[in-house]
């Protein structure tokens, strides 16, 4: 098992970087919740799509920096909310908790 400071020394050089994804994620966090004030209302199965993506991505970068555990985590959730997702009807849309 690594040391505690070995292991943030390893998330420092993951966050300093790939600090262009992580300027990219914002940006895209962004314009999703303009459009969502907008008014736009993904389909169920485009939102969890969406939302796993980061996730996915958080999971192949953990992998290429030699960090299993969260690579292996990051993998799970971005799979287990991928299946969510397309397990989900196709045709509803995310209300966000407005009446239709």
């Amino acid at each position: 098992m690594p040391e505690p400071h070995e292991i943030l020394a390893g998330l420092d050089a993951i966050a300093t970087g790939w600090w262009p994804l992580a300027v990219f994620w914002h940006a895209c966090f962004g314009v999703a919740a303009f459009a969502l004030f907008a008014g736009w209302r993904p389909s169920e199965r485009l939102a969890g799509t969406l939302a796993a993506m980061p996730l996915l991505s958080v999971a192949i970068i953990a992998w290429l920096a030699s960090n299993p555990f969260n690579g292996l985590i990051f993998t799970t959730l971005a799979v287990v909310l991928s299946g969510l997702a397309w397990s989900a009807s196709g045709g509803g849309s995310v209300s966000c908790g407005r009446a239709p």
